[in-house]
């Protein structure tokens, strides 16, 4: 789907008028589904209109939320939502997009350090992290929501991270996963 693109500049995508999405890197044409597949593997691409030539990134990129939460995959909140949609009209709204990428960035640092603190590094999944730290989250501190807020509030320390891993064993064998650690 992507050739190794070999310059730091990041991939360009023409979105025509009848909606295709063409990579320019490998001379194909693409679906949402590619696009998602190359954030998650970490590929910077940037999305322009092939007549106009207005950036559509950001369109694209919302479009693949929603695809992803059309399939299943719940991962934003309807309160979060509903928050973001209320921040347009508000006298913050310019203040929103940097604070959501720190926090963003902070919560990407903290799964990491977390691994690294447990041993972990790619030997356990993303999914069987997350359910240990939720566990320890809740169990601990009583959290409905999940670990955004302790994680953004400073709440794992190093104790808390070894506590998380005394109960990884329990979560993998529920997970069937035991015997990768």
């Amino acid at each position: 789907m992507s050739k190794k693109n070999q310059s730091s500049e990041p991939i360009v995508i023409k979105k025509y008028a009848n909606r295709r999405l063409y990579n320019t890197d490998t001379s194909s044409y693409v679906t949402l589904e590619d696009l998602c597949t190359m954030v998650k593997d970490g590929s910077e691409f940037i999305v322009y209109d092939a007549k106009s030539g207005d950036d559509l990134t950001r369109q694209i990129l919302t479009q693949i939320i929603f695809e992803q939460e059309s399939n299943g995959e719940h991962l934003l909140p309807t309160n979060f939502l509903r928050s973001i949609i209320g921040f347009y009209d508000n006298s913050l709204k310019d203040f929103v997009p940097h604070y959501l990428d720190g926090a963003m960035k902070s919560f990407s640092g903290n799964q990491e350090k977390m691994r690294e603190m447990m041993g972990l590094g790619s030997r356990v999944s993303d999914e069987l992290l997350a359910l240990a730290v939720i566990k320890l989250l809740r169990d601990r501190q009583g959290l409905v929501g999940g670990p955004a807020p302790a994680l953004t509030a400073g709440l794992l320390q190093r104790r808390q991270v070894e506590q998380a891993w005394r109960r990884l064993p329990a979560v993998l064998d529920r997970h069937g996963e035991r015997a990768g650690v």
